[in-house]
């Protein structure tokens, strides 16, 4: 179980704070090149993911399929449940086989997902079965020298509606967000080196979940 402490930042101010991230912070050392990231999240009919990390439970769960690179063609994909309970969380991973993206529909797609499972995990995962959203991101990775903190740099985030589609949607009803996301991973007891390792960058902690902030920003979209 590690700690997670997120900071938003403008999207206008996110290379100069890359850019004093590596100025300012120099213990920290660049953990491997930036690539990037896509999650597509699933959810229930009625949103209970959603609604739990929105009104704050102290336990909650995220489920989403994971991959780099290419946002269409999903190589090594991996089925993540997204575990929280306060600031803390872990993650269980299930890999699965690469997914056809450009010529599956999304039914096809989740039973090939969900069968790769484990049994009992299947069983549970069954409501949350509805594809909501797909985002992806670049993300730049760093470390302290003794890998106790990681931080990671996420711009240029993109959000793509995937409800009521029967395939994949990397086109329409899209929207970028206005902002990037700074965030510190820690180990247990590594608190005190975070705050010394972020305070030069002056930024302030924030709840920030990209799937509900993806979701409301769909919300929002004229017309």
């Amino acid at each position: 179980m590690r700690r997670e402490l997120k900071y938003t930042v403008p999207g206008s101010d996110m290379r100069l704070s890359l850019t004093r991230l590596r100025s300012l912070v120099p213990s920290l050392r660049l953990e491997h090149a930036p690539r990037q990231v896509t999650n597509v999240y699933f959810d229930s009919a009625h949103y209970a993911c959603y609604h739990a990390s929105t009104s704050g439970l102290a336990r909650r769960l995220k489920v989403r399929v994971r991959w780099y690179d290419d946002i269409d063609v999903a190589r090594n994909p991996v089925l993540e449940l997204k575990h929280r309970v306060g600031q803390r969380g872990w993650k269980t991973r299930f890999p699965i086989e690469g997914l056809d993206l450009e010529h599956m529909t999304w039914n096809e797609l989740r039973s090939r997902i969900w069968a790769q499972l484990p049994a009992a995990q299947a069983i549970r995962l069954a409501p949350l079965r509805f594809p909501v959203l797909l985002v992806t991101y670049r993300r730049h990775y760093f470390c302290s020298p003794d890998r106790r903190v990681r931080v990671t740099v996420d711009r240029h985030l993109r959000y793509f509606d995937q409800r009521n589609r029967p395939y994949p949607n990397f086109v329409f009803d899209t929207v970028s967000a206005e902002c990037g996301v700074v965030e510190c991973k820690l180990e247990e007891g590594s608190d005190v080196a975070a705050a010394r390792i972020l305070h030069p960058l002056g930024l302030r902690w924030t709840r920030f979940s990209k799937y509900c902030h993806g979701v409301e920003a769909l919300s929002r979209r004229p017309g």
